[in-house]
C-alpha cells in the first residue's frame, strides 16, 4: 500500500514538472533573439519526462538512480546561474540515447557542448523558481523513495520463474532498457540460480557474448561450453547473433 502511495504520488510529480532545466531558451526575456535555438530545445523537456517515465517503469531501482542524477543536473545548473554567468548547451540529439538506457551519457550530453552564454539577468525572474521548485520535488520523491524496500515487480517475476510451467526447464532471454534495472535484475537472479544467469550490456565484453552464443546458438551445441539458462540483458544483444535456443523472450 505504502509502495503504492509513493508510485501514485511520483507519477504525479513527473507529470507536474515544469522541466525548465532543459528548456532555458523559453525562459529568455528576448526569445526572438534565439528562435534558431528555440527550435532544437522544443522537444527536450519532453523527452526528459519520458525518460524518468520509462526509468519509473523499467525498475525502481533505475528510478531511483535516474532520479539522482536529475538532482545533481539541477543542482549543478542552480549552483551555475548564481553565479550569474549560464551555459546552454546547444541541440541535444536524445533520440538515441532515450531508448539506449545509458541516462549518464545523456546527462553528460545535456551539460556539455557549452556553445551558448548567456547572463542570468537575461532570463525571466521565475525561470530560475521554477527550476528550483522542480527540484525541490525531485529531492522530495526519492526521499519517499528511501522508504521503500519491496520490489513488486521484481517480486512476482521470480515467482513466475519459481512456478509458471511455461518458464521451467527453458533457456530465458529477458529484454530490458535500462542497463541499470539488467544488472539489479541479474544480482537478484543469481541468489536463486547462481552462475547459470548471465547480464549483457553495452560494456560487456566480445568474450562474454561468444560465451553467450555457445550457451543459446543452436549451432554451437556440440562445443559443450553451455553456461547459462537465463540471458538478461538491453536491446545492445538484439543484433547479429544467433539465441535461438532459447525458448522463452521476456520483456521486464
Amino acid at each position: 500500500e505504502h509502495t503504492e502511495e509513493v508510485f501514485n504520488e511520483t507519477v504525479k510529480v513527473i507529470k507536474d514538472l515544469s522541466y525548465a532545466r532543459y528548456k532555458p531558451i523559453f525562459y529568455l526575456k528576448d526569445t526572438k533573439k534565439y528562435a534558431s535555438l528555440l527550435a532544437g530545445q522544443v522537444n527536450i523537456g519532453g523527452f526528459m519526462k519520458s525518460i524518468l517515465v520509462k526509468r519509473l517503469e523499467s525498475s525502481f531501482y533505475a528510478f531511483k538512480m535516474t532520479l539522482g542524477r536529475f538532482i545533481e543536473s539541477h543542482q549543478k545548473f542552480v549552483d551555475m546561474f548564481y553565479t550569474g554567468e549560464v551555459y546552454v548547451s546547444k541541440k541535444v540529439d536524445v533520440y538515441d540515447l532515450l531508448d539506449n538506457g545509458d541516462d549518464h551519457k545523456l546527462m553528460q550530453l545535456v551539460e556539455s557542448e557549452k556553445v551558448q552564454y548567456f547572463k542570468a539577468e537575461e532570463f525571466k525572474d521565475y525561470f530560475i523558481s521554477d527550476i528550483e521548485h522542480d527540484l525541490k520535488r525531485l529531492k522530495y520523491i526519492l526521499s519517499r523513495w528511501e522508504e521503500v524496500s519491496v520490489d513488486p515487480k521484481l517480486e512476482e517475476f521470480i515467482k513466475d520463474l519459481a512456478e509458471n510451467p511455461i518458464l521451467q526447464g527453458t533457456k530465458k532471454i529477458v529484454f530490458t532498457e535500462s542497463k541499470e534495472t539488467a544488472s539489479y535484475i541479474g544480482e537478484r537472479l543469481k541468489q536463486t540460480y547462481g552462475s547459470r544467469v548471465v547480464v549483457f550490456s553495452g560494456e560487456s565484453t566480445n568474450y562474454l557474448k561468444k560465451e553467450i552464443e555457445d550457451s543459446y546458438n543452436p549451432k554451437n551445441k556440440d562445443k559443450n561450453n553451455d553456461k547459462y539458462d537465463i540471458l538478461i540483458t538491453t536491446d545492445v544483444l538484439a543484433e547479429g547473433i544467433n539465441l535461438h535456443r532459447a525458448n522463452v523472450l521476456i520483456n521486464y
